[in-house]
């Protein structure tokens, strides 16, 4: 039996056709299998990043609270010293003097600068200026709101002097 000159040629490219096919499927098969794992990749990426990018904004956070307590601290323990700078300007306590040095490392320049300024008032007036200007830098260096422009300080501490000379608001 003799073949006809044209089956050669078909067969080689019907079998050619079927190696295409094989290949082309082959490399469909790979691409998806190489796209799923560069979404997995992607994906496995993003929430590593994330978790990074979470965990350093939360350090961030703890350490600027912790620095806001140690502001508070510092200022409440140069508050509780206040009253004495307030009373007897020329003699500071070593204790507030400590707790002034301490507000050189915690503070900010705005209370540094207001508690040197409250220490070298003369007056009684310039004193409690000074001391509302230095609550208001404390308040606004641990992030509260400003107070209103109508709070002052003035009838917390009485200066030591006769009943007589003390203002018509803080006789009794």
């Amino acid at each position: 039996m003799k073949i006809p000159p044209y089956v050669i040629p078909v067969f080689l490219m019907i079998v050619f056709l079927i190696a295409l096919g094989g290949v082309v499927y082959t490399i469909v098969i790979a691409v998806k299998g190489l796209l799923d794992l560069t979404v997995a990749i992607v994906g496995a990426a993003a929430t590593l990043g994330g978790a990074i990018v979470t965990h350093s904004l939360t350090l961030h956070r703890d350490q600027l609270d912790a620095q806001r307590r140690l502001k508070q601290e510092n200022y409440l323990q140069l508050l509780n010293q206040i009253d004495d700078v307030i009373r007897y300007p020329r003699r500071p306590s070593d204790n507030f003097s400590k707790i002034h040095l301490a507000s050189w490392i915690s503070g900010s320049e705005k209370v540094v600068l207001a508690t040197q300024e409250l220490l070298d008032a003369s007056d009684p007036e310039a004193r409690l200026r000074f001391l509302n200007q230095l609550v208001l830098a404390m308040r606004k260096d641990i992030g509260l709101d400003k107070l209103s422009s109508e709070l002052k300080l003035e009838g917390i501490f009485l200066p030591l002097s006769e009943p007589d000379s003390l203002p018509q608001k803080q006789r009794r």
